[in-house]
């Protein structure tokens, strides 16, 4: 598919998202979660003239706006802003928990996995709780068993 693009999320589970395209082109844009939640740059945003009211997600209209106040604007502000272009052949991660949208710029062909490591344990664990918090994940998940197994052994 081409020119769809995703609404701003950050993948479940604490999980670290990879994708390799095998033909076409595709734009990352990703920020991390701990700055997307104080800019309030991510699930949530804030409503236009009141800094405390919060939607429920990111609307369009806010990335849709080149002002000052717009998305794209508290995007560049963020140092964890990200953006990465993948061709064919090429590969992406994204750190666990980190924001994201997703700009399929050409029609593409393209394989995704969701996986744990041990190296980015932490940031999934940080996120998954973040889940749970949010009500998004079940505490008694298999996943969330597993990833408690996780830390324990890693000490």
């Amino acid at each position: 598919h081409r020119g769809f693009h995703t609404r701003t999320h950050a993948d479940d589970f604490g999980v670290a998202p990879l994708v390799r395209n095998l033909a076409g082109r595709t734009w990352f844009v990703a920020w991390s979660l701990e700055e997307g939640e104080a800019a309030r740059l991510g699930d949530r945003w804030r409503v236009r003239g009141s800094p405390s009211r919060l939607n429920e997600e990111t609307p369009e209209a806010a990335w849709e706006d080149a002002s000052p106040d717009g998305a794209w604007a508290a995007l560049l502000a963020l140092a964890s802003a990200t953006f990465v272009l993948v061709g064919p052949g090429d590969q992406a991660v994204i750190r666990p928990g980190a924001f994201h949208r997703v700009f399929s710029l050409t029609s593409k062909v393209a394989l995704y996995w969701n996986y744990h490591d041990l190296l980015s344990l932490e940031e999934g664990a940080a996120a998954y709780s973040r889940d749970v918090r949010s009500g998004a994940a079940s505490r008694g998940s298999l996943r969330t068993l597993l990833l408690q197994a996780l830390r324990r052994e890693a000490g």
